[in-house]
């Protein structure tokens, strides 16, 4: 009897690290982060048990993989709403990405208990550098000159746009304002036009 040949992987090197990554996103979108595993995403890609740690040594390895990811794809969305040059289009992007994207965000803005990565690192760099240009535009070159005062503004517009992303996550809105669809988003647009009016010009001395 001829031996038994071992089924044939449809996954090439680096073809599975990525397919391991969209898994996990899905997973985490479906069931929270508490319920993600090695060995879960290795049942569903139908891959053998040992397979995933030639790409993630442990859970927590997979984790950081999957919040680089998360700040990309976040980068991503909110580079393009900014893009008109206007902050108003990057911050409903921000808060459209923080309605979808729950888990993940809670994923990419909790405290660790290491450094973060190199990946991490860049990725979330590069979210703010998105923001940094984008309120530089709002204030003018001559204060956006002074780093203190563009982080400063900079930080105050995170702030803002991040409470109000938190309002449409966390909290039950009041009655008759809209939870998501065109007139939820014209409500967030002409909420962070308020709060950024005062971003555009200078503090009183």
């Amino acid at each position: 009897m001829a031996p038994r040949k071992k089924p044939a992987t449809k996954y090439h090197h680096g073809d599975l690290r990525a397919a391991l990554l969209s898994a996990a996103w899905t997973a985490v979108t479906k069931k929270g982060l508490e319920s993600l595993s090695l060995r879960s995403l290795a049942e569903t890609l139908g891959v053998s048990h040992a397979a995933p740690a030639h790409h993630f040594k442990d859970r927590n390895a997979l984790l950081e993989a999957l919040r680089a990811e998360a700040f990309r794809r976040f980068a991503d969305a909110i580079e393009a709403g900014a893009k008109t040059g206007e902050l108003d289009g990057m911050g409903v992007s921000y808060i459209r990405f923080a309605m979808e994207h729950p888990r993940q965000m809670q994923l990419m803005l909790r405290e660790g208990e290491t450094e973060l990565g190199p990946e991490v690192m860049e990725q979330s760099m590069r979210a703010w550098q998105v923001l940094v240009s984008a309120v530089a535009t709002q204030i003018g070159p001559t204060r956006a000159a002074d780093e203190r005062e563009l982080h400063s503004m900079a930080l105050a517009t995170w702030a803002m746009v991040h409470g109000l992303a938190g309002l449409w996550t966390q909290v039950r809105l009041p009655p008759g304002v809209p939870k998501s669809g065109p007139d939820a988003e014209g409500l967030q647009r002409r909420a962070i036009a308020t709060l950024l009016a005062g971003v555009a010009h200078p503090p009183r001395r």
